[in-house]
C-alpha cells in the first residue's frame, strides 16, 4: 500500500496498523545490587513481534502477525516496517525500542513519521518521562482487566539473575505483547480514557484521565507526538560523562548512521574467527555494532567515539570487546549460564553445574585474550 492509498483510507476513517514489540538479548534492569540502569540505547535487540490490524473507526481487526528473529533482527525489522505504509504503534517505541535499533542500523525518517509511542503519551499524562505505573503490565490491568503473561517484576527483585540480562522471563513470544497492545490501543481510543497503575512517582496512586481530541489524533497518527519531533537530534545530542585527570569529559552517543564501517572491530573479530572462537562467516556491520551493545554503556560509547575519530582501542577495550563479540554470537550459552546461576541457589546439582560453566567461561576468556594478545 502506497502513501496515497494510506492517506485516502485515513480520510475515510480507516487505518492500517502494525503493533510492534521488541525483546532484547541484553538489556538493563532498573533495580539490582546498586547497578545503575543502562539507557535503552545500550540494549541489544534480540527479536521483534509484529501484529497487523485494520481499524474501521470503532474496532481493530487482526489480520496477521510476524516474528522477526535470528540474524540481523534490527535491520530486518526496519526493512519490514519501512516497506509498508502502516501506522506503527509500540509501547516504548520512540522512548526505548527504536533508540536501541538506531545504535546498530539506520532508522529512516519515513518510519519515524509513522511511529506512535503509547508509553510516551502515558508518561506525559501521568506526569513525567520517568513516571511509574505506565508499563504495559500496568496499563493492561487498569484498562483491560487483563494480566500480562510476560513477567513484569525485574529478575533481581524476584531472586533471579543479573540485572543486565533478560533471562528468567521465559520464552514469551513478543507477538503476545503486540496483540495485547492492540487491545489496549483499541480500548483507550474508543473509551477516550487512559488509566494507569500505582507507582513510585507522580504521587504514587492509581489514576486516570479523559483523553482530548488531540490525544486521540496522536494515537491514530493524525498528529505528530511531541516525542517524535527532533527524535534523532536528541538521540545524537545525549551522551555520558567520564571522570578524567582534567575533569569531566563528555562522550557523545554515536548512532550507526553516524559511523563508518567498524574496521577495527572487524579486525578483532577476524582474529577470533581464525582461532575458531567465532562463527566462520562474515559478520555484518550490524552484528559488529551489536557486540558493542553487549559491553558496558560507557565502554560502548568509548568504542564508538574511537571508531569515529580513527583512534585505536585500548587494551582493556579490546579484551572486553572480544568477550562481547563472543557473547553476542553465543547468547544461548550466556542465557544458560545465568539461568543456571538462578537455579543453583536452591539446587546442589545445579550449583555444581554452575561452577562448571563458570570454569568454562574462564577458559573461553583466556582463549579470547590469547587470540588477540599481539594486537
Amino acid at each position: 500500500m502506497g502513501k496515497g492509498a494510506r492517506l485516502r483510507r485515513e480520510r475515510a476513517g480507516r487505518l492500517s496498523l502494525v503493533f510492534c514489540d521488541l525483546d532484547f538479548d541484553r538489556a538493563s534492569r532498573p533495580f539490582g545490587r546498586g547497578t545503575p540502569a543502562v539507557p535503552s540505547d545500550g540494549w541489544a535487540v534480540g527479536r521483534a513481534g509484529l501484529v497487523y490490524a485494520e481499524w474501521d473507526g470503532s474496532r481493530c481487526q487482526i489480520t496477521g502477525d510476524e516474528l522477526i528473529e535470528g540474524r540481523h533482527p534490527a535491520s530486518r525489522l526496519v526493512t519490514v516496517l519501512r516497506s509498508n505504509q502502516r501506522l506503527i504503534i509500540g509501547h516504548g517505541l520512540l522512548s526505548s525500542d527504536l533508540r536501541a535499533v538506531a545504535m546498530v542500523t539506520t532508522v529512516p525518517d519515513s518510519m519515524l513519521r509513522r511511529s506512535v509511542d503509547t508509553l510516551a503519551l502515558a508518561h506525559r499524562l501521568r506526569g513525567g518521562r520517568l513516571s511509574t505505573g505506565c508499563g504495559l503490565s500496568d496499563l493492561a490491568w487498569e484498562n483491560l482487566g487483563v494480566r500480562r503473561r510476560k513477567p513484569h517484576i525485574p529478575d533481581m527483585l524476584a531472586g533471579g539473575p543479573a540485572p543486565d540480562l533478560r533471562v528468567g522471563r521465559g520464552d514469551h513470544d513478543p507477538r503476545e505483547d503486540a496483540a495485547l497492545l492492540a487491545s489496549l490501543w483499541q480500548t483507550v481510543v474508543t473509551s477516550g480514557v487512559l488509566a494507569w497503575g500505582s507507582g513510585l512517582t507522580a504521587g504514587g496512586a492509581k489514576g486516570s484521565v479523559p483523553l482530548t481530541a488531540e490525544h486521540i489524533e496522536e494515537l491514530t497518527g493524525r498528529r505528530a507526538q511531541p516525542e517524535n519531533q527532533g527524535w534523532r537530534s536528541r538521540l545524537r545530542a545525549e551522551g555520558t560523562y567520564h571522570e578524567t585527570g582534567q575533569g569531566r569529559s563528555r562522550v557523545q552517543r554515536l548512532i550507526a548512521a553516524d559511523l563508518p564501517s567498524p574496521t577495527v572491530i572487524r579486525d578483532l573479530a577476524e582474529r577470533l574467527q581464525h582461532a575458531g572462537l567465532l562463527p566462520a562467516r562474515r559478520l555484518s556491520d550490524e552484528e559488529l555494532y551489536t557486540a558493542c551493545q553487549w559491553m558496558g554503556y560507557g565502554q560502548n560509547l568509548d568504542v564508538r567515539s574511537r571508531i569515529a575519530g580513527g583512534r585505536p582501542l585500548t587494551k582493556a577495550l579490546r579484551h572486553r570487546l572480544a568477550q562481547a563479540l563472543w557473547e553476542s554470537t553465543h547468547p544461548e550459552w550466556i542465557n544458560a549460564l545465568f539461568n543456571m546461576r538462578s537455579v543453583a541457589r536452591t539446587s546442589a546439582r545445579a550449583f555444581v553445574k554452575f561452577q562448571q560453566l563458570m570454569q568454562e567461561q574462564s577458559r573461553i576468556r583466556a582463549h579470547l585474550a590469547a587470540a588477540i594478545h599481539t594486537l
